[in-house]
């Protein structure tokens, strides 16, 4: 059996999602800037409502070893890249020297992506905008090249991320829906900027098994140490939580139209 791809892009012609074979898509799937225009010219990107993310690391500029900050940045990005390249609409590309951003298909994926990135950016600290809506322009594999509501909703809430301590803002959903989600996120987030670096190598360990003392067994450790860790940096708290969030923003694009331009 094929393996199933998470978003055929040409499904947005009929205005619904469809689900279809990896290889379908991959034969469907633009593989260049031309192609891209050819098959999702405006104003059919002005009827889907994309997930715009911004990451940005904070304070970079007092970081010890920028540039080294900088190349892990790189490489971590190439691989989220490599890897959930079906998610996205237009890969992650840095757009300044500590910030980057990508398009998503789907907006409540921001969420699994965000957490990954920060995750695989400790212990430095990455704050995160969102925002959902249509775009003005063509798709293009560089988000750079695009613009529209969505990239402007998440470069207004980025700035005033910047103004703020938090590290998650949600924009493009309107006044009810908005700040709920911001809320969600940036105490999810919160929690796990708190997290030590021993915490984060026991959480990721955690990832792909069912049971902690797989995880302990990986690492060479007590399962009681893993139980604990788990406890103490409330792993399953923020994974409900970020499950909440993922359910809540297509709950709200379900329910809420575009805001008049």
């Amino acid at each position: 059996m094929s393996r199933i791809h998470p978003f055929d892009p040409t499904a947005i012609l009929h205005g619904r999602p469809r689900f279809t074979s990896r290889a379908e898509c991959a034969r469907l799937r633009p593989r260049s800037r031309h192609s891209l225009r050819l098959s999702l010219e405006p104003p059919i990107t002005a009827t889907v409502r994309f997930g715009a993310l911004i990451a940005d690391i904070v304070r970079s500029r007092s970081l010890e070893d920028r540039g080294r900050a900088q190349e892990r940045f790189l490489e971590v990005l190439q691989d989220l890249n490599r890897r959930h390249g079906p998610l996205l609409a237009s890969r992650f590309t840095i757009t300044l020297g500590d910030e980057c951003q990508a398009l998503v298909y789907e907006p409540h994926r921001a969420v699994q992506l965000a957490d990954e990135l920060m995750r695989r950016l400790a212990p430095l600290r990455v704050r995160f905008s969102l925002g959902v809506g249509p775009l003005d322009t063509a798709l293009d594999p560089d988000p750079r090249r695009t613009d529209g509501p969505c990239l402007h909703r998440a470069r207004a809430a980025m700035e005033r991320l910047k103004r703020s301590r938090r590290l998650w803002s949600v924009s493009g959903l309107g006044e009810t829906w908005d700040p709920l989600l911001s809320d969600i996120g940036a105490l999810s987030h919160a929690v796990r900027g708190r997290w030590t670096p021993r915490q984060l190598e026991i959480m990721e360990a955690l990832d792909g098994v069912a049971y902690g003392k797989d995880a302990a067994a990986r690492l060479g450790i007590s399962p009681s140490v893993v139980s604990e860790s788990m406890s103490s940096a409330l792993r399953d708290e923020v994974r409900a939580s970020d499950a909440a969030l993922t359910g809540l923003i297509q709950r709200a694009i379900q329910t809420s139209p575009e805001p008049v331009q």
